[in-house]
């Protein structure tokens, strides 16, 4: 109710009434708590709107959200956007490659939603407003706008259902930076909007250093898994699991992979193991579903479900 009231405030433009009750809500909540790290993004964001840019306590909100929660894709987004207002791209650049490669929802359910809680997706028209205005020549980019930037402002136009703009973006973007890896994902998480799976996986299966990138890998396993590839989309998910082990993505996929490959015993372990990392991984739970007939909700999803 708190986080509830405090987002509506801050939509309705009533950000200083908001702030105190944040404020409670991250002295109230444990680290662990799944609300945590998005009451002090939603902190950070208020304090941004109402100082303008201008209060240095922001840079700590979003920072204590992602120690919380590392793949936290707005505040990695919000940071960098903070870091590129004071300090220029050099100092950004870093949060904004890891806002592009975490594929934000690429595929959305990724998780059981929290049907409690408001989103808060208009931090996306935050977010572009603010790059288009920073992102100029003349500005603190220098002589011309940064490509990678423009491809955060692509993916943020998916995300916003405009994918016939974000093309025009990423055409402008790596015509002046040809051969770019950022913009290059960005063009395969806009390819797979489209439903352009085989020039997606034509564009990213070479990229340099794709066997480390959580995007590239999620894209292509889902890519091959799709069209029944099943040897390539099981390497994919595997690189994820071996890359970024505490995730749950790439073993419930992985649960995927083996139920094709009628592996039913390392299906259902790979789900199980998905599950230990998030309880809330809707692909693994709906991969046991398939096997054992019903999804097995635990006490956490079903504090979320509007039911």
């Amino acid at each position: 109710f708190r986080y509830n009231l405090a987002l509506s405030l801050v939509r309705s433009n009533e950000h200083t009434r908001a702030v105190p009750i944040l404020l409670s809500l991250v002295t109230r909540l444990s680290k662990e708590d799944w609300l945590y790290a998005r009451s002090l993004f939603l902190l950070g964001w208020t304090k941004d709107q109402i100082s303008k840019g201008q209060d240095s306590s922001v840079e700590s909100f979003y920072s204590r959200a992602l120690s919380a929660d590392p793949a936290f894709d707005k505040a990695h987004l919000a940071l960098a956007i903070f870091k590129f207002r004071k300090a220029g791209l050099r100092n950004s650049e870093s949060d904004f490659k890891t806002f592009i490669d975490l594929a934000p929802d690429l595929d959305p359910p990724a998780r059981v939603r929290n049907y409690n809680v408001m989103n808060d997706d208009d931090f996306y028209s935050y977010a572009r407003a603010q790059i288009r205005e920073l992102n100029v020549p003349g500005g603190i980019v220098g002589g011309k706008p940064s490509s990678l930037v423009m491809a955060v402002d692509a993916i943020l136009s998916c995300l916003q259902d405009r994918v016939g703009e974000a093309r025009k973006i990423l055409e402008g973007a790596i015509g002046a930076s040809p051969g770019d890896i950022h913009v290059i994902k960005a063009i395969g998480y806009q390819r797979w909007k489209e439903g352009q799976i085989e020039d997606m996986t034509d564009l990213l299966k070479e990229l340099p250093g794709a066997k480390t990138s959580f995007a590239v890998n999620l894209m292509l396993g889902k890519a091959f898994l799709k069209v029944g590839h099943l040897e390539l989309a099981k390497n994919a998910f595997m690189n994820i699991t071996d890359t970024y082990p505490n995730r749950s993505e790439g073993y419930s996929h992985l649960g995927d992979v083996f139920s094709r490959m009628k592996q039913y015993a390392t299906s259902k372990e790979k789900y199980n193991e998905a599950l230990r990392k998030s309880e809330t991984d809707i692909v693994a739970l709906r991969g046991l579903a398939r096997r054992d007939g019903a999804f097995k909700f635990s006490k956490t999803i079903e504090s979320l479900l509007p039911f």
